[in-house]
């Protein structure tokens, strides 16, 4: 049985982007007018990290003038990607190009892509969903790593759509502690806020109706 053709990229106008070529290792530079494109900016964090990833792995891979071994396994690893590495955006933007490689090879990891799209988390749709839900709590304005993080746990931990999220604000909504109309004993209120929501251990204790008040119904 033959090995399947190894699909190999290229970088377009890869001499622009070498500087001091002959060292060891080689360089490659980044010209300023790059922020400013529009190409650049309409891309996602991952396909920045993936485009810088593709230079620094071209000038290495000793293919030729711009040219890398685009191994999905391998260029996830290089690039620290949670999801397999999605090239088609650079591909259509002009800044790669394929070299060699059946069509197949290419169609196969854009499923594998599209799947990991499907089943990931939508985290500012759920963040949206908090603010239209729960506008008397404080508002999120920065949904940073160790957020996603506490959102990605959550949702593959017991609150797998967006159904259940909005269950579990609704539940939240009815819950007068949370809320912050329950007095405590030092005269203050106790209110909820998003990182609250989203810890571990008082998503289960939400869930399990800790928080409910008396003869509220469970939606779980």
């Amino acid at each position: 049985m033959n090995n399947p053709e190894p699909l190999i990229l290229r970088v377009r106008n890869w001499s622009g982007y070498q500087h001091y070529r002959h060292r060891n290792p080689p360089w490659i530079k980044l010209h300023y007018d790059l922020l400013s494109s529009r190409d650049w900016v309409m891309l996602s964090d991952a396909g920045r990290v993936l485009a810088i990833t593709s230079m620094l792995l071209a000038s290495h891979s000793g293919l030729g003038e711009g040219q890398f071994n685009a191994d999905p396994d391998y260029v996830r690893r290089m690039a620290h990607l949670q999801d397999e590495p999605y090239f088609k955006p650079l591909i259509d933007i002009g800044f790669l190009e394929i070299v060699s490689g059946t069509p197949a090879d290419f169609e196969n990891l854009l499923a594998k892509v599209q799947k990991n799209e499907k089943n990931s988390v939508p985290f500012r749709e759920i963040v949206e969903l908090y603010h239209e839900k729960l506008p008397e709590l404080s508002r999120v304005i920065r949904l940073t790593d160790g957020r996603k993080g506490h959102l990605d746990a959550r949702w593959h931990e017991g609150l797998p759509s967006i159904e259940h999220w909005d269950r579990y604000f609704t539940m939240v909504k009815q819950s007068r502690f949370l809320m912050g109309e329950v007095e405590g004993l030092n005269g203050h209120a106790f209110k909820a806020d998003f990182d609250f929501l989203i810890n571990s251990g008082n998503a289960v204790k939400i869930v399990e109706g800790k928080y409910a008040n008396r003869n509220d119904q469970n939606p779980f």
